[in-house]
């Protein structure tokens, strides 16, 4: 019996071939959904605006001579835009009567400085302004000036056929303004160099040219403004918010000033504005810290000298005299003894005494810790207190320094005038009242500083001691100087002197 046909190969053939057939299905699927979905995580296509700009219509945009390009602060701000915007730009030049036609009929996206009140004649939707420029009148050097719109009443005034312009004028029939229209430029300053037309009215974007060809005086026109913006077709809601938000983009980063001052600067009235005051305000600003350091250094330095003065003035009159007369006193006691009389001792003791006094008192002034009411009080009880028991007198200190004041800083002049009183007083108090007891109070508040002195003595006649133009005296005039007063009183059993200058000076 023969073997029936082997059949398994071919079984396994057609297998193989229904598999083979599945697998290059599925990669073609996978080629298909590949292609339609793009590669994962890549950008979106940039949306690409044909905006068409003006060709002769500097410095705005217009066609360069030599690059044969088109540039302008239109085309610098349009790429400025696209970079910031995350779109591009495709710049078509063109003349005006061409390039309405193209974007009506949907050959462009965008026109490129619409004026404002253009919009409703065609329907347009305008982006935020690209431009503002005045309105610039040329008249004859000998006419009267027009300066507003209101100087134009029923004055004659030339405009070229299809400029803004003209076509403003005519918006603004409330002016009141004899409009004549010329089709050619020449044609139209020729007539107003004959006196036919009270003057030329243009943007000043035409400025070079009318100055070109005639010499007639410029005028900007103060209120009379052309504000141009970027056109698109009403249903591109999407063109429309790309190019404001990059408008709004370029103003907040300054791009646009810095465009708008290097084009139409020139042929704009110069204000001022921020963006051309920075350069400046940071050299003013450094100036006016080097004036401001300068000043403060020169006043230090008048203090400073001030303070110098007076410690020079002190040691003069107080320590220089006091030594002075030491010197003269041991002279006398060695060269002539029987003259010199007993006392001698004692006087060159007291004067000694003295001495010693304003050298302290002159120190601690220029200690750093005598600068609070209450470092400065301690600072005066303890130079009273050793200057009375060098003078072997008995006393008391009494402090009356309010809590809340003794941190707070006692000013240079009211702490020395209350060191002076101070140190006066106590002198006059042992040189010539002979007292048995002495008690000095340094009294402190928001309004007033009062430094007492009551002794125990005989004292002295106030109105002599006044008179004499001495000690009591000199202080009277520096406490005066400072708003304060000094007051002598002499009592049946003693003699009180007190000094009083207000706080804050």
């Amino acid at each position: 019996m023969r073997d029936s046909p082997q059949r398994l190969p071919p079984v396994a053939g057609l297998a193989r071939g229904r598999r083979t057939g599945r697998s290059c299905g599925l990669a073609l699927l996978l080629t298909v959904v590949a292609l339609g979905a793009g590669e994962p995580g890549a950008e979106p296509a940039k949306r690409r605006l044909r905006i068409g700009v003006p060709r002769d219509s500097a410095p705005l945009s217009y066609v360069d001579e030599r690059s044969r390009q088109v540039v302008g602060f239109t085309v610098d701000l349009l790429r400025a835009a696209a970079q910031v915007g995350g779109f591009e730009v495709e710049l078509v030049p063109g003349w005006w009567t061409l390039n309405v036609p193209a974007f009506q009929a949907g050959r462009l996206d965008a026109l490129a400085q619409i004026a404002q009140y253009e919009a409703p004649r065609y329907g347009h939707r305008l982006t935020i302004v690209q431009a503002s420029l005045h309105g610039v009148l040329y008249s004859r050097p000998d006419a009267p000036r027009l300066r507003r719109a209101s100087d134009l009443r029923g004055r004659r005034i030339g405009v070229l056929q299809g400029t803004v312009a003209a076509t403003h004028l005519r918006e603004n029939p409330q002016w009141e303004v004899n409009v004549q229209t010329f089709e050619q430029l020449d044609r139209l300053l020729e007539a107003v160099q004959r006196g036919d037309c009270d003057g030329a009215l243009f943007t000043s974007i035409i400025s070079g040219k009318v100055e070109a060809r005639a010499k007639l005086r410029k005028e900007f026109i103060e209120d009379i403004r052309y504000f141009f913006c970027f056109a698109f077709q009403p249903s591109d809601t999407a063109g429309l918010m790309l190019m404001n938000e990059a408008l709004a983009e370029l103003r907040q980063n300054g791009t646009y000033d810095r465009l708008y001052y290097q084009w139409v600067g020139p042929v704009e009235p110069r204000r001022l504005s921020w963006f051309e005051l920075r350069p400046y305000v940071f050299v003013a600003l450094v100036t006016l810290i080097v004036f401001v350091a300068i000043a403060v250094r020169q006043h230090v330095q008048r203090r400073l000298l001030a303070q110098r003065m007076a410690v020079a003035r002190d040691l003069h009159d107080e320590l220089g005299n006091r030594l002075n007369e030491m010197q003269l006193l041991t002279e006398l006691a060695v060269l002539k003894p029987a003259a010199a009389g007993a006392d001698v001792l004692g006087r060159v003791r007291a004067r000694l005494i003295e001495a010693s006094l304003s050298l302290n008192q002159l120190l601690w002034e220029l200690r750093p810790e005598s600068e609070s009411w209450g470092s400065a009080v301690a600072g005066l009880e303890r130079i009273a207190r050793r200057y009375l028991e060098a003078a072997g007198i008995a006393g008391e200190f009494v402090n009356r320094v309010s809590p809340a004041l003794a941190d707070k800083a006692a000013p240079p002049a009211v702490r020395r005038a209350v060191m002076m009183a101070q140190r006066e007083l106590l002198r006059n108090a042992v040189n010539h009242g002979k007292p048995g007891r002495i008690d000095v109070t340094v009294e402190v508040s928001a309004e007033r500083v009062q430094v007492t002195v009551a002794d125990t003595g005989s004292g002295v006649d106030p109105a002599r001691a006044l008179g004499e133009k001495r000690g009591l005296y000199h202080l009277q005039q520096r406490v005066a100087e400072l708003g304060g007063t000094l007051e002598l009183v002499r009592l049946p059993a003693g003699f009180t002197a007190r000094a009083e200058l207000p706080a804050g000076r």
